[in-house]
């Protein structure tokens, strides 16, 4: 009986430690690459409408490789114009938890010039997609090898970073691809996809906006033309603009003074006479047509609410261009805030519309961190 207890024991301390190990190993972070000389290294092949009677539109080749003798050559739109096809791969994390995510990969095109180029589409979802919308908050990039003549193939490197918060079941879906904007049939290559997922040291506040405005506050200033109020809005948007779930928040203003600007605003408890270190990320996207090269948002953490453009004048500034292009792009910002007498500091993020033209943006998972030094 003794012996039979004793291996009953051994037994239970075995499968609670293998049980640890398993959970350590699908929590710890990630760092892998694939250049996909053994096949698809566990990616599986995805796309909105794929024959099932004919190989697969994504294959690994040897004809073209920037990393050993391999790569995967995408067929787009060889079963549907205007459909995106991607490489997919799940990734199991802690649930409910804030996660830096870099994509990074190699990807081979000829398509030059500035027109009818396709779509790179990089993201990591809480869930795979379901139908076409879900594809845009994947945007990232054109195709377009940057010449303006044909030289064939050309290799370029391609670096997307995301932050992102695991839901109930801390799944991620790496996706990477490409989207057929046009009606033709053209090949692309990718090769040496670098994948690194780490877990934020310090979990951050998270806002997508889901449910209700999550206690943040709207303002604007210098808001007059020509004795009447120019056109703005800051509401939560339930269309495709979504960067995560189903809504985002949508800036809207036509700034015909130039000079317009409008915010969203919290309020944070903090002690007074402490020095605090304040980190605030955020996904931001320009709708697509609102795109205006003269247009600039702006990140601050104030001591006092802000009501006037004097109030932001410290504000980081930035220019609301990437190229030509309106993809998601991952903002990040720190600051070093002396509270003085202030038990409330306010974290501030806005449009400033210095052109006359409407500008419609989208904000999605914002986060921050507040740490008392």
């Amino acid at each position: 009986m003794k012996y039979l207890l004793c291996i009953g024991f051994y037994l239970f301390c075995c499968s609670g430690t293998a049980f640890a190990n398993s959970m350590l190993l699908q929590f710890q972070d990630v760092d892998e690459t694939y250049s996909f000389e053994d096949g698809l290294q566990g990616w599986t092949v995805r796309g909105m409408q794929i024959n099932p009677n004919l190989p697969p539109p994504i294959t690994q080749t040897q004809s073209l490789a920037r990393d050993g003798s391999s790569s995967l050559k995408f067929a787009v739109n060889r079963d549907v114009f205007f459909d995106p096809i991607w490489i997919e791969k799940p990734v199991s994390l802690e649930a409910n938890q804030t996660y830096i995510v870099n994509i990074d990969f190699s990807f081979a095109t000829q398509d030059f010039g500035d027109a009818n180029a396709f779509i790179i589409l990089a993201n990591p979802l809480r869930m795979p997609f379901n139908k076409i919308q879900d594809v845009v908050p994947a945007f990232q990039d054109f195709s377009a090898n940057y010449e303006n003549r044909d030289v064939g193939y050309k290799w370029l490197e391609k670096h997307y970073d995301f932050m992102v918060r695991t839901n109930e079941e801390g799944k991620l879906y790496i996706i990477v691809g490409i989207y057929g904007g046009y009606d033709v049939r053209r090949s692309y290559y990718i090769d040496n996809v670098r994948l690194k997922i780490y877990k934020k040291e310090v979990q951050p506040e998270f806002y997508s906006f889901e449910d209700d405005l999550q206690g943040w506050e709207i303002g604007g200033t210098d808001l007059q033309y020509n004795g009447s109020t120019v056109d703005w809005s800051i509401i939560r948007n339930m269309a495709y603009r979504a960067f995560d779930g189903s809504y985002s928040m949508r800036f809207d203003l036509t700034s015909l003074n130039e000079k317009a600007m409008i915010w969203m605003v919290k309020p944070i408890t903090v002690d007074p006479r402490s020095v605090y270190k304040i980190t605030v990320d955020y996904m931001f996207a320009p709708q697509l047509n609102g795109y205006r090269r003269n247009s600039q948002i702006f990140t601050t953490v104030l001591r006092n609410r802000p009501e006037t453009a004097d109030d932001l004048a410290a504000s980081r500034i930035e220019d609301a261009e990437r190229g030509s292009f309106t993809a998601w792009l991952h903002k990040v910002y720190s600051f070093k805030v002396k509270t003085k007498k202030s038990e409330t500091i306010y974290i501030v993020i806005g449009v400033l519309g210095n052109e006359a033209s409407r500008l419609i943006y989208s904000f999605d998972n914002v986060f921050f961190t507040v740490e008392k030094r």
